[in-house]
């Protein structure tokens, strides 16, 4: 919320005005999660109930080249 100045608090003009320009800046991100928030509980559900999945295979890891890698220009 914008910065008031002091003394000013609920009740006020500037704090009413400054609160409903909050406000207005949410509505788009509300909509949002009540258009496409079932989605997201969905997927959630899903990986719950699916269960532990299998473990990926451990890779070996990456060594560093003897002597480093040094890019040159030519």
């Amino acid at each position: 919320m914008a910065q008031l100045p002091e003394g000013t608090g609920p009740g006020s003009e500037a704090y009413d005005d400054a609160l409903d320009e909050h406000h207005a800046e949410c509505w788009s991100y509300l909509d949002d999660w009540a258009c496409h928030g079932y989605a997201i509980l969905d997927i959630h559900t899903a990986t719950r109930r699916a269960g532990p999945q299998p473990k990926r295979p451990q890779l070996p890891a990456l060594t560093s080249r003897p002597g480093g890698y040094r890019a040159t220009r030519r």
